[in-house]
């Protein structure tokens, strides 16, 4: 929602932003947990779940010229397709609302 709402402020700029679903990613992120090591090995087995792919998407938005000029966008990795949010996300009042009531939080 704050990327969406971004893409509106900053539009005719010349400046890009686009959101991304990196999928799942092995990450690290709840290594605490009991059962995270031996997921992490079944899953790195399976190839599942490599952090990369999310990287790659990342690099593909801010570098690839397809995406020069492509800004508000909602992107996933399966196959570099663009999504539409579901609502509220969709909902351009709430991104907006979303971001105000942000910024009156963290200048308070």
């Amino acid at each position: 929602m704050f990327t969406l709402e971004l893409a509106r402020r900053i539009d005719g700029t010349g400046v890009t932003a686009n959101v991304l679903d990196p999928g799942f990613n092995v990450t690290g992120l709840g290594r605490e947990l009991g059962f995270a090591a031996p997921l992490e090995k079944i899953l790195t087995r399976l190839h599942i779940g490599d952090p990369r792919r999310g990287a790659d998407l990342i690099v593909k938005l801010a570098t690839d010229p397809v995406f020069a000029r492509a800004s508000g966008g909602y992107y996933t990795v399966k196959k570099t397709r663009r999504l539409t949010p579901t609502h509220p996300a969709s909902d351009t009042a709430w991104q907006a609302r979303l971001w105000n009531d942000t910024e009156d939080l963290l200048t308070r």
